[in-house]
């Protein structure tokens, strides 16, 4: 596989960028591409903007989402809307959320758990290529087929739609998290996330 197949868009970088509507909060409804855990009549809704480059965005995946799923999510409490953007280097975080794309909506989430797992190695490690093929292998996408996902001209289009819709909410870095549409601007532990969850859960009424 060329290295160049890494490098789907340059444009992708740019989306949104020039005369981007910058507004105070993220709107709570999923958008039809959006990438969805939890029951959607959830009384509270997390957004959360990642990278599947970001470092921090590795840290908040490994060490925060899994007990925010178990204490929030997956008790209907809380429903977490996943939107995408795009960190350096651009090119592997694009080529990684088209291979999470190319999984389908079923094993999205997982694709991207096994990226960030793994980003030291294909996002900043020196073999790129070959870390990214092991990944794909692991969930049946074969390297022929990671190129056509990687490559495809709608698919590099949609993400770049996604991106400005993200700098259009006012994002422009990540991990960026919204709770009933209000950005957090805590630092992103366990602990200020649920503070932020606890404070909406009580002003929702509860079913």
């Amino acid at each position: 596989m060329p290295h160049d197949l890494f490098t789907p868009s340059r444009r992708v970088l740019m989306a949104g960028g020039v005369g981007a509507l910058i507004t105070a909060c993220a709107p709570r409804a999923a958008e039809a591409d959006d990438m969805v855990l939890g029951q959607a009549d959830a009384p509270v809704t997390l957004i959360e903007y990642a990278s599947t480059t970001c470092g921090p965005c590795a840290r908040f995946a490994i060490e925060v989402l899994p007990e925010l799923r178990r204490r929030y999510i997956d008790a209907g409490r809380v429903r977490l809307i996943y939107r995408e953007f795009i960190t350096g280097p651009a090119n592997l975080s694009a080529a990684g959320v088209l291979l999470a794309r190319c999984a389908g909506e079923d094993r999205y989430f997982e694709v991207i758990d096994a990226l960030m797992h793994g980003q030291s190695e294909w996002a900043n490690g020196g073999g790129p290529r070959d870390a990214l093929l092991r990944i794909a292998a692991r969930f049946g996408i074969s390297e022929a087929r990671l190129q056509s996902c990687i490559t495809d001209p709608e698919a590099i289009a949609a993400l770049e739609r996604r991106v400005a819709r993200a700098r259009d909410a006012g994002v422009n870095g990540t991990p960026t998290l919204f709770v009933q549409g209000r950005r957090l601007d805590t630092a992103l532990t366990l602990e200020a996330v649920s503070a932020s969850i606890d404070q909406a859960l009580s002003q929702t009424p509860q079913s």
